[in-house]
């Protein structure tokens, strides 16, 4: 739901753009869905729901930053990346699967089955797009992927499974791990 920039001077409410009636602010947790069955519990999250049509809104500061954070917990994660935290991290890049294939030294078709779930991701492959998007993330004064770490990475038995994060946004505007 998008909200009108109208705001009731008297109260601070925003009105539903759909329909103009005041909607109602609530704090809660809400799964933020990423990539198919890849998502995150943002806590604490403004929600805006019009109580006449039931559009809800949540405000999401910084969807970048959020992006950078998400992105950076699954470079540190123990596991083989999931195929979409493949996906979700390639759209970070902002690089085609052609783009990132060639970026990687494999064939278009290869990532199209990683991002797909036709095909687990190999240990190589892992590490290398650890890599590539820790430089990406550099950029923005991130964490490097260390030979260490790639040394104590997990290869489970069956699918790798995408991360479970909670996240929330202190006053600033910054995204951080929430506690479990």
């Amino acid at each position: 739901m998008k909200t009108s920039e109208k705001r009731d001077s008297r109260r601070g409410v925003q009105n539903c753009i759909e329909c103009g009636t005041p909607t109602k602010e609530s704090i809660e947790n809400h799964r933020y869905t990423i990539v198919r069955q890849f998502a995150v519990t943002i806590a604490q999250a403004k929600v805006l729901t019009c109580p006449k049509c039931g559009l809800r809104e949540v405000a999401i500061p910084k969807p970048d930053v959020l992006d950078r954070t998400i992105a950076a917990e699954i470079v540190r994660k123990a596991d083989l990346i999931s195929n979409d935290e493949v996906t979700f991290l390639r759209r970070c890049l902002g690089v085609t699967g052609r783009q990132l294939a060639k970026e990687l030294h494999i064939t278009p078709e290869t990532m199209s089955r990683y991002e797909s779930g036709a095909s687990r991701v190999s240990l190589t492959v892992d590490c290398l797009l650890r890599t590539y998007v820790s430089l990406w993330y550099l950029e923005s004064g991130g964490e490097t992927f260390t030979a260490e770490r790639a040394a104590s990475l997990r290869d489970p038995d069956g699918k790798p499974q995408s991360l479970r994060l909670t996240v929330s946004c202190d006053p600033r505007g910054m995204w951080r791990r929430a506690a479990a």
